[in-house]
């Protein structure tokens, strides 16, 4: 008996053979006509009635086949009645690791079939087709996870309750509070600011601030250029001011790209589509080209930004509203990083009440009430004309499933918009009223922050490759932070 005759004669009389592999075995894995008639009947049967088929209800569904020859039919029936309707169960492992390995080489057979194919014009699919079906061959996997049982796992929840929980932290410090040590894998992360806030210096920040960590990154932008996004980043991790860089010699930006090389453990790739003109289908072919071709895979992609992405699923008119339009672009990227087990950033525009508002909330986001209840966590920042003057930016919690977002629930940090980049602020410039929960009862003044890097002369200021990510080295509470020194470049 040949292993397709073993996985028919299991998927017949062995309900839990049945049950993990069915949902990976395809018609075009088998090589006989009668052993592809046989799958397809069983596989119907029980897709549709959620048990196994007695075997004399699969001869009947067979000889009643349409457009089928007598004799294909016959032989069918023929292999079928040659079935054990007992087979061993002891086996069930054995023959589950022996039909993975059969479907693997199945794929891979296959793919590289229709590749040639394709070379040779004898398929109408595209030659830009091969390298997502080899990639979709080689991943091929039973996956047998059931899921986690509340009273049998307890024991490995405890394990994981208390083991430490990897994160992606930032060199902010109270964005790493609020994230108890950085943002998680497969989550979704968005900032909400208005128009020319800060979205992109944030998602600026972050790539940067992530490489020089030893992180992967790749920055997809749908509104800027990305030699533009790449001059943000330029600005940020040369600790040039942005329209200074073109007045840099070859010389001397050939040594700061020397010193980053050397200093940044991780790397970032930008990746431009045209505004509202790209989804999760186009940036996940981009994840898998990556991986073939340069054996880049992220650990964090920034997205600039979901308002002009374009949704995988629907179209946006008739009864599709621009809330459910954008919820289902937020839920595609929730779900990529899911899947792909790396962490989203991305940003999104307040509407109107929301920018000219001091203290915004769910119910300013611009068209996408749905997007905050569908992120792992969502921050609004805001900048007042006073805030401008001490280059800060207001931050909130709208949404955290971190933990209590009413701890520090509004808070202030600094931003040198020169540099593109965040920085920590003292905290006695954390006064807001109501403790952490009111918003920003005054301006504080200079001697309560720390100035920008920008601000401050080229004798007083300690560069921040020597000094740390945007913490000039300046103190908290009285003691110097090395919590970050990690950061260092």
């Amino acid at each position: 008996m040949t292993l397709e005759e073993m996985i028919l004669e299991n998927l017949i009389a062995n309900e839990d053979f049945a049950r993990k592999a069915l949902p990976f075995l395809k018609k075009n894995y088998f090589q006989e006509e009668c052993d592809k008639i046989l799958f397809t009947t069983v596989q119907g049967f029980i897709t549709k009635y959620g048990m196994l088929p007695p075997v004399r209800t699969i001869e009947l569904k067979i000889d009643q086949l349409p457009n089928t020859r007598q004799e294909l039919i016959t032989e069918s029936i023929a292999k079928l009645k040659t079935f054990s309707t007992t087979p061993n169960k002891n086996q069930t492992q054995w023959m589950l690791d022996q039909s993975e390995k059969w479907c693997q080489e199945r794929a891979i057979f296959l793919a590289i079939g229709e590749s040639v194919n394709i070379m040779d014009g004898r398929s109408k699919n595209p030659k830009t087709a091969i390298p997502q079906m080899l990639s979709d061959a080689l991943a091929v996997a039973f996956d047998s996870d059931l899921g986690h049982d509340y009273t049998e796992d307890a024991d490995a929840r405890y394990n994981y309750i208390h083991s430490d929980i990897p994160r992606i932290p930032l060199d902010i410090e109270l964005y790493n509070i609020i994230t108890r040590n950085g943002v998680a894998r497969k989550t979704l992360n968005i900032i909400g600011a208005g128009i020319n806030v800060g979205k992109t210096l944030h998602l600026c920040h972050f790539a940067a601030a992530y490489a020089l960590a030893g992180y992967k990154v790749l920055y997809i932008t749908l509104e800027m250029s990305q030699e533009e996004i790449a001059a943000r980043l330029d600005a940020n991790m040369m600790d040039v001011e942005l329209d200074k860089i073109i007045g840099l010699s070859k010389q001397d930006w050939d040594s700061r790209i020397q010193k980053i090389q050397k200093k940044a453990k991780g790397n970032i790739v930008i990746k431009e589509y045209p505004t509202k003109q790209a989804s999760i289908i186009q940036f996940e072919s981009f994840l898998r080209e990556l991986k073939i071709k340069k054996n880049f895979v992220p650990d964090i992609i920034c997205v600039d930004y979901l308002g002009i992405c374009s949704s995988a699923s629907l179209k946006l008119g008739g009864a599709i509203n621009t809330n459910t339009y954008q919820g289902s672009i937020a839920a595609e990227l929730r779900a990529m990083a899911i899947k792909n087990k790396i962490a989203v950033w991305t940003a999104q525009q307040l509407n109107r009440t929301g920018f000219a508002s001091t203290d915004p909330d769910m119910d300013d986001v611009a068209d996408a009430f749905d997007v905050p209840g569908i992120a792992d966590f969502y921050l609004m920042v805001t900048e007042t004309d006073e805030l401008a003057k001490l280059s800060q930016y207001q931050v909130k919690q709208v949404k955290s499933r971190y933990g209590d977002k009413n701890k520090h629930r509004r808070f202030v940090i600094g931003v040198d918009k020169a540099k593109q980049r965040l920085f920590d602020v003292s905290s006695s410039a954390q006064t807001l009223s109501g403790g952490s929960n009111g918003s920003v009862s005054n301006v504080h003044g200079r001697g309560n922050q720390k100035n920008s890097p920008s601000q401050q002369s080229a004798g007083s200021k300690t560069n921040a490759f020597t000094a740390g990510r945007g913490r000039n080295g300046t103190t908290h509470n009285g003691k110097n932070d090395d919590k970050f020194s990690r950061f260092k470049v």
